[in-house]
């Protein structure tokens, strides 16, 4: 995204500046709505100590989270919270859809998800 700033030559505010554009708004707004998203996630993240890493994928407007455990076998009580989570985003007018996968190596990883086009928290 370009820091430039988009103006509506029409439009002054009453110091004579130029007002934002409406697509320029939108996409600040955009671009918060991602920013509070992610913070959310960080926040679960570091609320569940069971999280190896998160790889957050989107597609359109749906965010796509895929959830590595630290322990190998299936973490049930890990997916409950997973579950919990993505209700509660959904509630805040986020489309996210959540998935407990196998850590693995990146190609094993391929199989669930495109690693190129992830953002990935891991836990530090």
């Amino acid at each position: 995204m370009s820091s430039e700033l988009i103006v509506d030559s029409k439009a002054n505010n009453p110091n004579g500046e130029p007002v934002p554009s409406r697509r320029r708004k939108r996409e600040e707004r955009a671009l918060a709505r991602v920013n509070a998203f992610l913070n959310a996630v960080r926040e679960w993240v570091a609320k569940n100590e069971r999280v190896a890493r998160v790889f957050i994928t989107a597609e359109g407007s749906v965010f796509k989270l895929h959830v590595t455990a630290t322990e190998i076998p299936y973490d049930f009580a890990l997916r409950h919270s997973l579950t919990d989570f993505v209700l509660a985003m959904t509630d805040r007018g986020y489309d996210v859809v959540g998935s407990l996968i196998p850590d693995g190596a990146p190609d094993e990883l391929a199989a669930f998800l495109d690693l190129s086009q992830a953002l990935i928290l891991c836990r530090q």
